[in-house]
């Protein structure tokens, strides 16, 4: 496997398959769907968070 250096992305999200995990790298990226593991959106309650978001 090539070097693929400093991870600049680091994310799992959902997909009509399960989830997708994406790593995104500064010589490239890989990317990962697995059938096996979900991932859903949750609603986070985080007080910092700017009211606009």
């Amino acid at each position: 496997m090539a070097q693929l250096q400093d991870v600049m992305l680091d994310e799992v999200l959902p997909h009509e398959q399960g989830c997708r995990h994406e790593i995104a790298c500064l010589a490239g990226r890989m990317i990962v769907t697995s059938q096996d593991l979900t991932a859903t959106w949750q609603y986070a309650d985080c007080p910092e968070r700017e009211a606009n978001q």
